[in-house]
């Protein structure tokens, strides 16, 4: 699998908190258990409730980040909400939070989620709406934009890995399985 180290794109700022995965991704379409599909009706209740909201101004199409605000993918434990993110073509999420569940969704899923505090989120929401340049670097763990704003963020080794190399628990374990081996035989890998 090709690596994944930096995300260029210009962003989405949606500044709305608390945005739950029934509203990612209505569960009226959750008809399936196949991973596609479900990208037409990213967001859809907030875009056929207001002409404005980011996703159906022109402005804003192709883009690849969306920026948001608090506790985003909270509610359901559905990942379908990640699958409908990925398939509308964002490829990373930059928020001061999210529920653990869609956190871990989102990495299996290889979604880089970004955590930054609410003020630098803010300042990004205005950069997105000055249509500047994002670059997400996830080996050196920052944010730039082409105005020259950069910000580096906390990511644990083992999600950076993984994000990097697309690697899931299985993957990785089995990569270090000679480790796993000495350990429970008392230093003896070959047993």
């Amino acid at each position: 699998m090709k690596e994944l180290i930096k995300i260029v794109s210009q962003a989405v700022p949606i500044e709305i908190a608390h945005i739950n995965t029934d509203l990612i991704i209505p569960a009226k379409h959750l008809t399936s258990t196949e991973k596609s599909g479900y990208g037409p009706y990213l967001f859809q209740q907030l875009r056929e409730e207001s002409k404005n909201f980011p996703l159906n101004l022109e402005q804003f199409q192709g883009r690849r980040i969306l920026i948001a605000l608090e506790n985003f993918g909270c509610g359901s434990s559905r990942e379908h909400a990640v699958w409908a993110l990925v398939q509308y073509g964002f490829a990373a999420i930059i928020a001061p939070s999210y529920s653990d569940i869609f956190f871990n969704n989102s990495i299996k899923n290889r979604l880089p989620v970004i955590s930054l505090n609410a003020e630098a989120v803010q300042e990004l929401i205005q950069e997105a709406k000055s249509n500047e340049e994002f670059e997400i670097n996830l080996q050196d763990k920052t944010v730039r934009t082409s105005s020259g704003v950069e910000m580096k963020f906390e990511m644990d080794s083992y999600t950076q890995y993984r994000l990097i190399y697309g690697v899931n628990d299985i993957d990785y374990l089995l990569k270090h399985l000679d480790e796993i081996k000495s350990h429970f035989s008392g230093g003896k890998a070959n047993e």
